[in-house]
């Protein structure tokens, strides 16, 4: 039984449900998957997509739906949790926790907001790490606090060509900071 609902009658949200939702977006965007779960006080349904291998639940504000259509109606057998290969779900939590791990690595602990900016600059070019207050570049180039060109001191390994860009770069950023 084929069928569709438009605007807020949203009566095809039955758990278990196959249906195809487009949403009230610019390009009315559609896609298909089981009613997982629908709540009409919070206005959200959660929709199971993908196969048995590798589902994907979408939670959707129910505001946001432009229409459901009835693919198939519930059959009784799709209404426990959805099996989900517990690797991929360990692999992506532990791809999301390095990359934040690595991100707060970016911020320095007791540094300026100027500071911060000229890491963040540097870091668009150069590798670079928080050592204490000092910014420590291509492994070699040390900027310390005031971070002014004057106070980029090199490790024994650096390069002179290194240590005269990494100056170069704190001073233009000094002045698009007007500092």
């Amino acid at each position: 039984m084929a069928g569709e609902a438009r605007g807020k009658d949203l009566g095809f949200l039955a758990i278990g449900n196959k249906v195809e939702v487009t949403l009230k977006t610019q390009n009315s965007a559609k896609f298909s998957g089981l009613v997982y779960t629908y709540d009409k006080t919070s206005n959200l349904a959660v929709f199971e997509e993908g196969g048995i291998k590798e589902p994907n639940l979408r939670i959707v504000n129910t505001a946001a739906i432009k229409s459901v259509k009835l693919l198939e109606e519930a059959t009784g057998e799709h209404l426990g949790p959805p099996q989900f290969n517990q690797g991929l779900v360990a692999g992506r939590y532990n791809q999301e926790f390095e990359r934040l791990r690595n991100e707060s690595k970016e911020i320095g602990q007791d540094v300026s907001h100027e500071a911060q900016i000229l890491f963040d600059a540097l870091a668009k070019t150069y590798p670079c790490a928080w050592q204490g207050q000092s910014i420590l570049v291509l492994g070699e180039v040390k900027v310390n606090p005031p971070y002014t060109s004057e106070c980029v001191t090199a490790l024994p390994s650096a390069s002179e060509s290194a240590i005269a860009q990494v100056k170069k770069v704190v001073e233009g950023e000094r002045k698009k900071l007007r500092l």
